[in-house]
């Protein structure tokens, strides 16, 4: 997920992208260096320290640096982990990338990632947490037995979305956005009752 919203999620070229994670990799040290809390709470301190060095590439300068350049509807972060302090509202574009890996990441108590809130949804929260469903994603609002694979596969097999959403306690919408659907689903067309049949002289 750190790969993806570094190399997806700012305006590095990959090859730089990729220079960027080593160097956080390096500084960090430790088996897991992307997947524990001191990605958040020490990368940015780590590329600030290298953006300084003379031969330091421009462009990791500038995304840790300077302001980042972000469209006018850009939301914040939904949620941050409670256990984890403030981050440094500096507005670079690695601050904010940092940050939006804060929002979808909580860690357990040795201090490596436990559950993840898969990002790239509109509407769906679905939660991935090592510890429960076996690992597999589940709808949060459904809770651990309500895994997406699940559910996805009785609405494949013919099961409506709205008796999935009323029996797992998800909301609609969020089954159809997997499903890759348009919620409401369009009702099926109405069967028109046959044409009255016209008296005849019998009926007179």
């Amino acid at each position: 997920m750190v790969y993806a919203a570094v190399r997806q999620g700012t305006s590095l070229p990959q090859s730089l992208a990729d220079g960027a994670l080593r160097t956080i990799r390096a500084g960090l040290g430790g088996a897991h260096p992307l997947a524990g809390r001191a990605f958040v709470t020490h990368a940015l301190t780590v590329l600030r320290n290298y953006s300084r060095h003379e031969d330091a590439a421009p462009g990791i300068v500038q995304a840790v640096t300077a302001p980042a350049r972000l469209p006018p509807s850009a939301p914040p972060a939904p949620y941050v982990s409670p256990n984890l302090p403030a981050l440094p509202a500096d507005g670079s574009e690695f601050a904010l990338l940092v940050a939006r890996v804060a929002a979808h990441m909580d860690y357990g108590e040795d201090g490596y990632a436990r559950r993840i809130r898969l990002p790239g949804y509109a509407t769906a929260n679905v939660i991935v947490d090592s510890g429960v469903a076996g690992g597999r994603p589940f709808f949060a609002r459904g809770g651990p037995t309500a895994d997406v694979e699940t559910i996805l596969r009785r609405h494949q097999a013919g099961r409506p979305i709205g008796e999935l959403a009323d029996r797992h306690g998800i909301p609609s919408a969020e089954i159809a956005e997997l499903a890759d659907l348009t919620w409401p689903d369009p009702e099926p067309p109405a069967t028109p009752p046959p044409p009255a049949t016209p008296p005849t002289d019998d009926h007179l």
